[in-house]
């Protein structure tokens, strides 16, 4: 068998789509049929330290995923689209930021946690889904 490594450092520069697509291989695929069952539940409160620590960028990116998706349908390629980017644009920073930020103890203090849980769908584009209630306070949070 041959082993294949990388290191944290070059994965974080990978696109979004290319790291998801890695470990896809690794971790079972994510329904977001049942959503409340997800990951990624956040109170009001955390949700609000989350947004207040992110970047400009970042919470462009967060309020324009509440205000043109359900919390079981992001599409990336659309979200790209309502973005005014391309899939050559590269989000990779942004969203390394909004994990880091949503990692720490400010927020969910659980170094595992994920916002949003991504996968493909049988066009192969990614396709994330968010906790309702999360997506719910992160929602009254940009009205």
């Amino acid at each position: 068998m041959t082993l294949i490594s990388i290191s944290l450092d070059e994965f974080k520069k990978l696109s979004l789509a290319t790291q998801a697509e890695i470990l896809s291989i690794f971790q079972p695929q994510i329904s977001c049929e049942n959503s409340e069952d997800l990951d990624g539940e956040l109170t009001r409160r955390q949700v609000s330290n989350l947004i207040n620590g992110l970047s400009d960028k970042s919470k462009n990116i967060l309020r324009t995923i509440v205000r043109n998706f359900s919390h079981d349908d992001i599409n990336y390629k659309d979200l790209l689209k309502n973005l005014g980017m391309t899939e050559d644009d590269n989000l990779t920073g942004v969203w390394s930021g909004i994990t880091k930020r949503s990692r720490n103890a400010a927020v969910a203090n659980d170094p595992s946690f994920d916002l949003i849980a991504w996968n493909t769908n049988e066009d192969n584009i990614y396709v994330g889904c968010m906790h309702p209630t999360t997506f719910k306070y992160m929602s009254e949070y940009f009205k």
